[in-house]
């Protein structure tokens, strides 16, 4: 409590020191581990680790992405109008009532491939329950009716990261880092440069302004009794610019994981962390927040970040799980839904029996030891590898032989001809049965049993 992180040292044997100073006493702390995990923000997170010896021990090209890249989703100037009513039949709206509403885009392409509409679009109903009435205390006060019901109308764009953008941080700042950003309200710069990024979406400043303009007014028409407070997005003298001077929603991307330039550029491993969010060059540094983001969203990122924490916080569970060195089995397997069920229920099959095999002979251990190496496909030798195929082969001559019979006869196999068959089927077991254990004898006589039943016998 009352203390705050001035450094992430690097100290011997792979720990940190974790350097605190109580605001309240002046009194300085220091915590030790192995294992670190930064999570201030977009601003302090780089902040800090620019402060930090930590710092000094990165690799060359990760110190010069360290804070920069900073980027936000550019959120539109509002739209405002006073109702009464919503719909048809009638829905009266009071000032005591209140929504947030969020119209989310599909991302459907155009007729070029582009998304259509790179904006989700947020709807404020009676917006003072959301948002402080008057949040800049430089600009006028905000024009506010506490008998009526007020609607506000905002678009919310993505955002590519922004290499020009950055925080520069030092040791001697006084904690108070020059952050450079460019300004959204240069609409040139998002049209031609932000927005084909991030959606390839080309669009000339007149084609925008009418865009923004149609759907608002297509909204507010779902109204009755409007009373339109703003202009309409323009340049021109009682028009209002739909953008404004910077980064003030969530900003995002100091700390970037791998990332892209654009929508169709490759991923660019060149990052301040990988994908285990662990710092490249560090031990046990890891970061967790908004500044990891690769790409800001149209929409608020806080679910993004938690989802971050739950990965982070599985990675670090099956770290710690002894069949962490199991992962490699899973390479390449099979991702179908429906065959990782079969997979899963023939798992589950093949466990029964080696634990009932295994509760007979008083070996269980043995025989998975046994048996893994088949399961794993690194040896396709092992005699139950080689008496599987034997089995197989058996099997499907055996089936040939009941088919050729039916073709014959037109029917199954019956009479002086089913001694026949039972005789191949039994010629088949003894044959598979040949230097086989006892679970290799169970589970073969299980696939006889389940081909003699499907053969009609």
């Amino acid at each position: 409590m009352n203390s705050f992180v001035e450094a992430v040292n690097s100290v011997p044997h792979d720990w940190y020191e974790v350097k605190s100073t109580n605001t309240v006493t002046g009194e300085q702390r220091s915590f030790y581990s192995k294992t670190v995990i930064i999570a201030a923000g977009s601003t302090e997170s780089p902040k800090l680790i620019n402060r930090s010896s930590v710092y000094q021990t990165l690799p060359g090209d990760i110190k010069e992405l360290v804070g920069f890249g900073l980027t936000d989703h550019p959120v539109s100037a509002e739209s405002q109008a006073y109702v009464t009513s919503v719909g048809n039949p009638r829905i009266d709206i009071s000032p005591q009532d209140h929504a947030k509403i969020i119209f989310y885009s599909k991302g459907n392409p155009d007729t070029n491939g582009h998304v259509q509409y790179p904006f989700n679009i947020e709807m404020n109903i009676n917006h003072e329950y959301w948002h402080l009435r008057n949040n800049d205390p430089s600009a006028g006060l905000t024009p506010h009716d506490p008998t009526r019901t007020r609607v506000d109308i905002k678009f919310s764009f993505a955002n590519c990261l922004d290499d020009q953008n950055g925080i520069h941080s030092h040791a001697n700042d006084g904690y108070t880092p020059y952050i450079s950003f460019k300004r959204f309200s240069d609409l040139n710069d998002l049209l031609n440069s932000r927005f084909p990024a991030v959606a390839g979406w080309h669009r000339n400043t007149a084609d925008f302004m009418t865009l923004l303009n149609q759907i608002r007014d297509r909204i507010f028409n779902e109204f009755k009794d409007v009373r339109v407070l703003t202009g309409r997005y323009g340049g021109y003298p009682g028009e209002q610019w739909p953008f404004g001077w910077g980064t003030v929603h969530h900003a995002c991307g100091t700390l970037r994981m791998p990332w892209k330039a654009n929508r169709t550029a490759a991923f660019n491993q060149r990052s301040v962390v990988d994908e285990d969010l662990k710092v490249y060059g560090t031990t046990g540094l890891y970061v967790c927040d908004m500044s990891v983001l690769p790409v800001s969203t149209a929409a608020n990122p806080a679910t993004d970040v938690s989802g971050i924490r739950s990965i982070r916080k599985h990675l670090a569970t099956i770290a710690a799980s002894p069949l962490a060195d199991q992962a490699a089995y899973w390479n390449h397997a099979e991702t179908d839904t429906s065959k990782i069920e079969t997979q899963l229920v023939k798992a589950g099959e093949l466990r029964s029996a080696i634990v009932s095999a295994g509760k007979l002979l008083g070996a269980t251990n043995e025989i998975s030891k046994a048996v893994h190496p088949f399961i794993s496909g690194k040896n396709t030798e092992a005699p139950l590898f080689v008496a599987a195929k034997q089995f197989l082969n058996a099997a499907q001559s055996f089936l040939v032989g009941v088919k050729s019979f039916a073709e014959v006869c037109d029917g199954m196999p019956l009479a002086k001809d089913t001694p026949d068959i039972a005789e191949a089927s039994i010629a088949a077991a003894k044959q598979i049965q040949t230097n086989r254990t006892s679970l290799k004898r169970w589970t073969a006589w299980c696939d006889v049993k389940r081909t003699a039943k499907t053969a009609g016998l």
